[in-house]
């Protein structure tokens, strides 16, 4: 009985706490929040955005010709399109201060004059998804926030949208079409150019002075064409870069990087690529007019150019690149793999040029430059397929630097085992192993000798030798021992008056010796036993009959133990 009355005031208990469960729960819920409701008309639709109080969704009923209808700074309102459209003549079919949010359809401005679609006030956010605006001169007419995703904007007059002064506009997958030679993005504000294509028979983006362009993703082609409109497409990545040490800027190209700088181009001397792409266009800004015989060399005094480890993409470097440069000292740049002919050609104040990656090398490409100090190349011997680098002498003194991966100097085993590559890399089409390569010198390599030496004697090598010398090994027997036999690198050979040579060495090599045990007479002794070994602990040999003591002694300990048990257990 009492277990029962414990169980019903548990069931009491339980059931208070759901009712105040469901209480609170209930309580939770906004009292102002208004359900979704359905339009199939303007004076529905005007009516439900006017008097929405809170969040408010709008379903379209079906196409719905309208007056502009606004929606205030206090407003919340999303409109599902539901495949229909929403069409005007007035000067903007739909105009937020608030958020306003579009899913899908249509909207639809048939008016003949500058008129657009949906007009984003200042403040005032805009979400586009999958929704088509048709129509106008500024289709999207954007001074607040808006983000347009996989939608497409067409302007019958001018832009398919204005981003003004206060705009922050965000382009997601999304196509934006002029069809008259005015632009497809008329861009005062900040422009965050994701993924997407914009068209224009003139302008695809005309940025306007004070602007921004930001590409978190990829960089703008602007050389591609689509049926006769010029385009601008998103593709690859962004760079990054700093210009004479300053911050690193986000940039479409190097000449976008420069002019973002705010920078002269003609005050550059220092240029520093440090991610994304560099491509054809940028080596064609780079090497305008190089030769200085011009006044529109843009560059005009560049000294330092670097295009780092992480950038992800170097095309390769085109023929006459900076050919005749006076100003250029020092370039390092990773990621290239081939350079044209004669791209440094008469650069006669470069002093350093690295290239960790580079694989293949353009005739002349160092010709003239007279200055030229360092050269850094990656592990494996870069190729010049057409010739020599250059066509005259390596410059004096000019030393070949071996780099890593990350363009580090080797040393020690690698760097070694690096030169003896560049050492057999085919020169000319000759295989001339000299110690130079195309007429560097590599510097100095060396080869191992590896010794072993078996009982009675010793053997003395140099370890390592330099390429080309000859290595001297000194085998010695130990007193009453002789030379047995010796192989070199696996193969028999003789030993003379104790010595034995490898001859202009160009590889690693080894050498094992054998020795034998002699008479004093200088003959080998028979049998084996100049090499028996006494007994440990005992200078005879076992004699019969002592397996039968030995027997005998554990026999003995045996019974010892036996008695000591029994004398413990009845405690004698």
């Amino acid at each position: 009985m009492r277990r029962l009355t414990h169980l019903k005031k548990l069931s009491v208990m339980l059931g208070a706490a759901t009712v105040m469960l469901s209480a609170a729960l209930i309580a939770s819920v906004p009292a102002h929040a208004e359900e979704g409701i359905t339009v199939t008309n303007a004076a529905e639709l005007k009516n439900a955005v006017q008097n929405a109080s809170a969040p408010l969704t709008i379903n379209l009923g079906g196409d719905i010709f309208t007056t502009t209808v606004s929606a205030g700074t206090d407003k919340d309102i999303t409109i599902n399109m539901n495949g229909h459209r929403i069409r005007t003549t007035s000067m903007y079919a739909l105009v937020t201060a608030g958020k306003l949010t579009v899913n899908g359809g249509t909207v639809v401005n048939e008016a003949v004059q500058p008129a657009g679609c949906i007009q984003v006030n200042s403040g005032g956010t805009l979400v586009l998804n999958g929704t088509a605006l048709d129509g106008g001169s500024m289709v999207l007419d954007n001074h607040g926030t808006s983000t347009v995703t996989d939608s497409t904007i067409t302007a019958s007059l001018y832009y398919g949208v204005t981003n003004q002064t206060s705009g922050i506009l965000y382009l997601n997958g999304s196509s934006l079409i002029s069809d008259e030679l005015m632009a497809g993005i008329s861009n005062y504000g900040a422009l965050y150019f994701n993924s997407g294509i914009v068209k224009s028979k003139g302008t695809a983006i005309e940025q306007i002075r004070g602007s921004s362009l930001i590409l978190p993703d990829g960089k703008i082609d602007k050389n591609g064409t689509a049926g006769g409109y010029h385009t601008c497409t998103l593709t690859d990545s962004v760079i990054t870069g700093a210009v004479n040490g300053g911050t690193p800027i986000d940039a479409e190209s190097i000449e976008d990087l420069i002019r973002r700088s705010k920078v002269s181009a003609a005050d550059v001397t220092r240029l520093e690529i440090t991610e994304g792409t560099v491509t054809g266009d940028d080596w064609n800004y780079l090497s305008t007019d190089k030769d200085n015989t011009g006044a529109s060399n843009p560059l005009s005094q560049l000294e330092v150019l670097i295009i780092g480890r992480t950038v992800s993409q170097v095309t390769d470097m085109p023929a006459d690149c900076f050919w005749g440069d006076r100003t250029l000292t020092e370039i390092k740049i990773f990621g290239v793999k081939g350079i044209g002919d004669r791209a440094f050609q008469n650069c006669t104040a470069l002093e350093t040029a690295i290239f960790p990656d580079l694989q293949n090398m353009g005739k002349d490409m160092l010709e003239g430059c007279t200055s030229m100090q360092t050269l850094g190349v990656p592990s494996t011997p870069p190729v010049c397929e057409n010739g020599w680098i250059y066509s005259s002498s390596a410059p004096a003194g000019l030393q070949l630097q071996i780099l890593d991966s990350s363009g580090i100097p080797l040393s020690g085993a690698a760097l070694n085992e690096a030169r003896i590559r560049y050492a057999l890399a085919l020169e000319n089409g000759s295989d001339r192993e000299d110690g130079y390569w195309f007429g560097m010198d590599i510097g100095e390599i060396t080869h191992t000798i590896s010794v072993t030496a078996g009982e009675g004697g010793k053997v003395k090598a140099p370890g390592k030798v330099l390429r080309g010398t000859d290595a001297r090994i000194q085998v010695i027997p130990n007193p009453g021992w002789a030379t047995a036999s010796a192989t070199a690198d696996g193969e028999s050979v003789s030993v003379v008056n104790n010595e034995y040579v490898f001859r202009d060495v160009k590889e690693d090599h080894s050498l094992t010796v054998t020795f034998i045990k002699v008479k004093d007479t200088g003959t080998s002794e028979s049998g084996n036993s100049g090499n028996e070994k006494p007994v440990f602990g005992s200078a005879k040999a076992a004699r019969t009959g002592d397996d039968a003591v030995l027997l005998l002694w554990c026999f003995l300990l045996a019974a010892s133990a036996v008695v000591i048990k029994k004398l413990v257990r009845y405690r004698v």
